[in-house]
């Protein structure tokens, strides 16, 4: 992981509400995916432009 996706994973495991914007490729998935592993009782709104791109997030996770 790079440092803009474990800055966002720390953050949001200490119960911040963290907004991110990244280009594609960047590896927004990952920093969505850390706090879920760590607390799977969470919940998580992702909003993504492209519904197939929702079904993959879905059906990954």
């Amino acid at each position: 992981p790079c440092v803009p996706q474990l800055w966002s994973a720390l953050h949001q495991l200490h119960g911040k509400t963290v907004f991110t914007i990244a280009r594609t490729g960047f590896g927004k998935t990952l920093t969505f995916w850390l706090p879920l592993i760590a607390r799977s009782n969470s919940i998580m709104i992702i909003v993504t432009p492209l519904n197939i791109l929702g079904d993959k997030n879905t059906n990954e996770v």
